[in-house]
């Protein structure tokens, strides 16, 4: 996550991931036929696939539905799709196994237009089930919203800002991401704006700015 996931200071460390792979393939050694253990190294190898593609030459950050597919790396990608179908086979689940089921809906789809986000979403519902926490139910509202059932993502949105998430930055960002799908571009840049104010990192600033400007933009007639 440390090396995936945005700092202060910058979006990825390649480094991190890499290790984190080794790491988790040494466990395996130790613990072979762990299924939760593979779903794990499935995931991290489906998430790291794409980090070539994550970040432009000067640093900013590339959305998944902009990034060249072509330089995601195949490799780690037919590695995981292989293990995970193997690992699935054993009739084992886990939230680590159906995390990286989500991963691969995204990686093996040709194009972000093509992405098959009404099991994504289904997929999310199962993970809630394995594995409750606000975050799961934030990622089902925005991929329910995604397969087209925005009204449904709304009302998971809504459930999580009474609770504990008032302000936290993905949130702010999914009720961004409803409001423009559902055609309510003010919202959107309002929620944008806050998610703006939130950030520490300058990377992700720069990229949500420029979200922002494309959403006034649409804005004016």
């Amino acid at each position: 996550n440390q090396g995936y996931s945005a700092r202060a200071d910058h979006v990825t460390d390649a480094r991190l991931c890499d290790e984190a792979i080794w790491l988790t393939r040494l466990l395996l050694s130790l613990y072979p036929g762990h299924s939760e253990l593979d779903g794990l190294l499935c995931l991290m190898l489906f998430q790291a696939s794409r980090l070539p593609a994550r970040v432009s030459e000067t640093g900013e950050v590339i959305p998944l539905p902009r990034q060249d597919r072509s330089l995601w790396q195949k490799s780690r990608i037919e590695e995981a799709s292989t293990r995970l179908q193997h690992v699935l086979g054993r009739q084992q689940p886990g939230p680590f196994q159906t995390q990286a089921a989500i991963a691969a809906l995204h990686c093996e789809a040709e194009s972000a237009a093509s992405t098959d986000w009404p099991q994504i979403a289904a997929l999310y519902a199962l993970l809630e089930q394995q594995a409750p926490n606000p975050v799961v139910t934030l990622n089902r509202a925005v991929a329910l919203g995604e397969a087209g059932e925005i009204s449904s993502g709304l009302v998971l949105l809504d459930g999580l800002q009474k609770a504990t998430l008032d302000s936290y930055l993905p949130l702010l960002l999914a009720r961004s991401r409803l409001a423009d799908l559902s055609g309510d571009l003010a919202s959107a840049s309002e929620h944008l704006q806050s998610a703006i104010d939130q950030t520490s990192n300058d990377a992700e600033r720069r990229f949500l700015e420029s979200q922002l400007l494309d959403l006034q933009a649409r804005r004016s007639p």
